[in-house]
């Protein structure tokens, strides 16, 4: 799957469905059959149009990302976007 980013086309690595975002504390999960859990992503790993979004909108809604490991072994989604689903 390829999504366009800016004029740029981008292949993440993994996709999933957003299971909770807490846009107070500025965090969420997403839920990905990549992994054995979920996967923590925050604020900064949204894209920019995305940072400021509160309440359950994001929720239940279809992303790609990157993940990488974190200090503590946990996998932690990156540079989260959005997927349009028709």
């Amino acid at each position: 799957m390829s999504i366009v980013l800016g004029n740029q086309m981008v292949s993440p690595s993994y996709g999933g469905v957003v299971k909770s975002w807490n846009g107070m504390k500025g965090f969420g999960f997403i839920a990905s059959d990549g992994f054995g859990g979920d996967v923590m992503f925050s604020k900064k790993d949204l894209a920019e149009d995305l940072r400021e979004v509160q309440g359950k909108f994001l929720q239940g809604k279809a992303v790609a990302f990157d993940a990488v490991e974190g200090v503590d072994g946990r996998m932690k989604a990156t540079a989260v976007q959005l997927v349009m689903v028709e």
